[in-house]
């Protein structure tokens, strides 16, 4: 797919990627609808210039080469496992259906446990953006700014909207909470394995 010629397009998509943004949070900061935003990603309308000025702000703080902030801090990774064997044709009736209640447990609590560490992800990018966001918004502007002195109380006003919608964000699993589950998901691993090799053994 070709990339689209609109700078400000690409520029808000960035933006948004890096400070853990929606449409609506940015197009609150910049001063239009979110519609308006999600035209301009999509390369149908371009930004006014007071809009343009707000985006360009948090623009100069992507990490290069699209800006020149630091790059964001690594939040981990979810590894996605390999699902259980499929289950032989001559099982009997009453393994076969234990297996099939222990493969699906198995898939649930993983898919659990792996749904609770992106929200962990998610919840440390949101804190980390904040902050960078705080510093980026309360520094000076740059001594090559084109436009006017950005609105400090305005940016600070966003940033306060974010953090009270921040505050209201699921919350996570405590450690002995995951913990927990984790433990579950091992005895079902544990029962599948003796469940398997009960089988193979008729």
């Amino acid at each position: 797919m070709p990339r689209r010629s609109q700078y400000s397009d690409t520029l808000s998509f960035s933006v948004r990627q890096h400070f853990a943004l929606t449409q609506t949070e940015l197009a609150r900061f910049v001063g239009v609808s979110r519609s308006m935003l999600a035209a301009v990603e999509a390369g149908r309308k371009e930004l006014g210039q007071t809009a343009t000025y707000r985006l360009l702000l948090l623009g100069h703080h992507l990490p290069p080469p699209e800006g020149h902030g630091a790059a964001r801090p690594s939040f981990g990774t979810v590894a996605a496992e390999d699902g259980p064997p499929a289950l032989a044709a001559d099982e009997k009736d009453r393994l076969r259906l234990r297996l099939k209640q222990v493969r699906v447990g198995i898939l649930t609590a993983r898919a659990a446990l792996e749904q609770r560490g992106l929200l962990a992800q998610g919840v440390a990018h949101r804190h980390w953006a904040l902050a960078e966001l705080r510093t980026v918004l309360t520094a000076p502007a740059p001594s090559f700014w084109p436009g006017p002195p950005p609105d400090t109380i305005q940016a600070l006003r966003w940033l306060d909207e974010l953090a009270h919608d921040t505050a209201f964000a699921p919350v996570c699993l405590s450690a002995a909470e995951h913990t927990l589950r984790l433990a579950h998901l091992r005895g079902l691993e544990a029962e599948l394995l003796v469940l398997e090799a009960a089988w193979g053994a008729e």
